[in-house]
């Protein structure tokens, strides 16, 4: 669907949110707009939204207050971007985002703007996730999906975050360890059967491991293997979230 005619904005910097939504929408007008910023889709701008939101991560980790503001405006602009592609094809627009995100909001802190309480962060963490809990038990979206504690946490995130991220989950219902020495212990433990299942699989000459390669006890082996590497990055990750 091509875009509808739009009015040019002043052009000029502002503080204004609404200028900048006037602006990215004329980018995109076809009388007039950005060639580029017209042929884009949410699928062609996806690795910049990406790209971005890791120089936000290195403005934080520098310490650069303007350098922040900086990538912090160009992640607003993938924001915005998405919003007026959505718009352009009567999916959604700015409006709907800032309207569904203030409603989460004042859902997921029921501990401020309902009847409920939270005297430290872990329980203002807690009352969020029982309240997210609560929201996607009977959403469309998990009819399809898993319903669970972990659900919210994207498949995409890069594997060390997404284990961080579903340890964190975790802690807040109360499984996490009480000092470094049970994760440590833990470590060692899922080590130990690493090893043992690669002693095992090392043990068969390699003329038999050719032979068996597309065998189900190959395959079975692999997949063992796999799980329990799996298992020790995950206590890694443990192990590292208790070190701070």
């Amino acid at each position: 669907m091509k875009n509808k005619s739009v009015t040019k904005p002043a052009v000029k910097p502002s503080s204004d949110f609404s200028n900048l939504v006037d602006i990215v929408a004329y980018l995109r007008n076809p009388d007039g707009g950005c060639p580029w910023d017209l042929a884009q889709t949410h699928q062609s701008i996806r690795p910049y939204l990406l790209e971005e939101t890791y120089e936000v991560l290195e403005a934080v980790d520098l310490g650069e207050d303007e350098e922040l503001s900086k990538e912090l405006g160009d992640l607003l602009l993938q924001v915005v971007l998405h919003a007026q592609i959505a718009r352009d094809r009567n999916a959604f627009g700015i409006g709907d985002v800032i309207e569904r995100l203030s409603h989460k909001l004042i859902r997921r802190h029921p501990h401020v703007f309902g009847d409920t309480s939270a005297k430290n962060p872990l329980e203002a963490s807690m009352s969020w996730e029982k309240a997210k809990l609560a929201e996607t038990a009977g959403s469309k979206k998990d009819e399809q999906h898993e319903t669970s504690l972990f659900a919210g946490v994207p498949k995409s995130l890069p594997a060390l975050l997404r284990a961080h991220r579903l340890g964190e989950k975790a802690a807040h219902v109360g499984f996490d360890w009480p000092d470094i020495s049970g994760v440590l212990d833990k470590v060692k433990e899922e080590l130990g059967e690493l090893q043992e299942e690669l002693n095992s699989v090392s043990h068969t000459d390699a003329e038999n491991k050719c032979e068996a390669t597309d065998s189900e006890d190959a395959r079975n082996e692999i997949r063992k293997a796999a799980s329990l590497t799996n298992s020790v990055m995950s206590s890694l990750v443990s192990l590292n979230s208790q070190d701070g």
